[in-house]
């Protein structure tokens, strides 16, 4: 059972690298219906959903993995992050955010979640703390985006230029970075 749902995760990634997500999506379906209500396979297919711009897809994937497993903490922080990424519904979010804490409280992804919900709640230092924590564990360009962000409303610009620039180095192109400095830089 874990070798094929290894072999699907793989191919899935190679296909999306040469033929786009919509390639790698119909590869996880393929696993899906060998291996019904896989967890890692559905985690998959939701990132995949979200790279193909299928948010409604993907959060009722999300909801469906929870439904199986309320412990999943991948899945409990992938939804509340993408509730406050679109700032609907804070509430549930911070509920979601805070079950996941619970489950792995030292996880870069979800103390860069839990910096963005501070950030979009007005509380610039409490995300400050989070999302500065979140970048050290993590070299990743989208926290790098949501740090230099907050860095940028409390008026240090340089040294979110800094972190913005260091990013870009690693990861050129990056989408959430580059409308990020697009949209806050003059």
């Amino acid at each position: 059972h874990d070798g094929l749902v290894r072999s699907y995760l793989l191919e899935g990634e190679m296909r999306q690298q040469a033929e786009g997500a919509a390639a790698a999506l119909a590869v996880f379906e393929a696993g899906l219906r060998m291996l019904p209500d896989d967890g890692e396979l559905m985690y998959a297919r939701a990132l995949m959903y979200a790279e193909a711009g299928r948010d409604a897809d993907m959060e009722r994937e999300l909801r469906r993995m929870i439904e199986l497993d309320p412990n999943d903490a991948d899945a409990l922080n992938a939804l509340g992050y993408t509730l406050v990424d679109q700032a609907r519904d804070l509430d549930e979010a911070a509920a979601l955010l805070a079950r996941a804490e619970k489950l792995s409280p030292d996880s870069a992804a979800l103390l860069d979640s839990l910096g963005w919900l501070a950030y979009r709640r007005g509380d610039l230092d409490a995300a400050l703390v989070k999302l500065r924590a979140a970048h050290a564990k993590l070299d990743d360009a989208e926290v790098a985006a949501h740090l230099g962000e907050v860095l940028w409303q409390k008026g240090e610009r340089n040294e979110a230029q800094r972190i913005w620039s260091d990013a870009l180095k690693r990861e050129p192109g990056h989408r959430v970075l580059v409308e990020t400095m697009r949209r806050l830089q003059p």
